[in-house]
């Protein structure tokens, strides 16, 4: 009798330890799509390595870890010192659910520096939290499963070819400190010219930035924290970070800092307009004529103080 390896497969205690087998080695490296059946209440682990003779991963997909309260997307450092979350979540949707008495199916794609992963049978649907590395390790080659100090037991995992998966549908903003990733996707529909809209949760200062390229992180043209201050004020800023105008409006605050809030943004030759609420453009709670800048505004990036924003 012989059974696939990874039909079943049972953790405890690993703290944060791997063990890369042979069996787990992706199809091409930098790339893989992983599906499993997990049980567990919390901390379920899945690392991505190049190198076999250390027991930490290069990054970690972290399912319903600190008591099935966030899930995480680790990077560790070379030496495996240092762990920093580059994506956290507490969406219901990115924990596990129930009591951790029944297999819950699960899926994990990593492809050219993007890695996210969700709930369900079908890869790439539903995505509970996503990071994308700009500057990806080049040579992963193998995927493991950790946990805490807890029990895990996996079953029917399947590792395929890496799949496309749309980015941008989450984006969670991880102690940036004012700083912004500015991608190329995220552009507006004209120069000078666009509406963005987007749904937040965070305790204060969600941070929405507009720029004249994909710039460098601690760069900007115009910057609006929307609750700064634990969410007692809104602020613009220009690029030399003066304050163009600020209001400690309640309508212009976080209404539900435990849950999505929707706003956007529309940008008009220097019109800045902050709405809430749907449908897009109805509900203004802020507005302001700021100098319009030289170059043409094109991009748009989002960021935070401390802690996390999604």
């Amino acid at each position: 009798f012989s059974r696939p390896f990874g039909g079943r497969y049972s953790l405890f205690e690993g703290l944060n330890n791997f063990i890369w087998h042979e069996k787990w080695l992706l199809p091409q490296k930098g790339g893989a799509t992983i599906t499993f059946l997990a049980k567990a209440a919390r901390e379920i682990k899945v690392g991505f390595s190049d190198d076999t003779t250390t027991a930490y991963a290069d990054y970690i997909v972290n399912i319903g870890m600190d008591d099935n309260s966030q899930s995480s997307i680790t990077e560790v450092s070379p030496d495996g010192k240092d762990y920093t979350h580059q994506a956290l979540t507490k969406d219901p949707d990115a924990l596990i659910p129930g009591d951790g008495t029944n297999f819950v199916p699960y899926w994990i794609v990593y492809n050219k520096g993007h890695l996210c992963f969700g709930r369900g049978t079908e890869p790439g649907k539903d995505v509970a939290l996503e990071w994308l590395d700009r500057s990806p390790l080049p040579g992963l080659s193998y995927c493991s499963f950790s946990c805490w100090d807890n029990p895990v037991e996996l079953q029917n995992i399947v590792i395929a070819p890496p799949i496309e998966v749309k980015i941008g549908s989450k984006y969670s903003a991880v102690n940036r400190n004012f700083t912004f990733e500015w991608r190329p996707e995220w552009v507006l529909t004209e120069k000078d010219k666009g509406l963005v809209r987007f749904r937040t949760k965070g305790r204060e200062a969600m941070v929405f930035g507009l720029h004249t390229e994909v710039g460098k992180a601690n760069e900007y043209t115009y910057q609006l924290i929307i609750g700064a201050e634990n969410n007692t004020k809104t602020i613009l800023k220009d690029a030399s970070g003066t304050i163009l105008t600020a209001t400690t409006d309640p309508d212009t605050l976080i209404p539900e800092v435990n849950n999505y809030n929707d706003f956007w943004v529309q940008y008009d030759n220097g019109y800045i307009i902050l709405g809430s609420g749907e449908p897009a453009t109805k509900q203004v709670v802020f507005e302001y004529q700021a100098p319009k800048s030289a170059t043409p505004i094109t991009h748009f990036a989002f960021s935070n103080s401390t802690d996390y924003v999604e």
